[in-house]
């Protein structure tokens, strides 16, 4: 199974990104800054692991 890996995936076209490849049967491991994006990543359909993280602070 091919793996994505997408970075601001909580919202907007990260989000989209990351529907688009579950639904094409990728799995996808997904970062979001925020609890709320967390919860729209959980909420799609597939292969979905989401983490807490944002790329500007070295310590997520």
């Amino acid at each position: 199974m091919p793996t994505v890996l997408i970075t601001g995936a909580g919202r907007g076209i990260g989000l989209e990104f990351a529907r688009q490849y579950a639904e094409a049967g990728w799995a996808v491991l997904a970062g979001a800054r925020k609890p709320e994006g967390i919860a729209e990543l959980m909420a799609l359909e597939g292969d979905i692991s989401a983490v807490q993280l944002d790329i500007a602070d070295p310590a997520s």
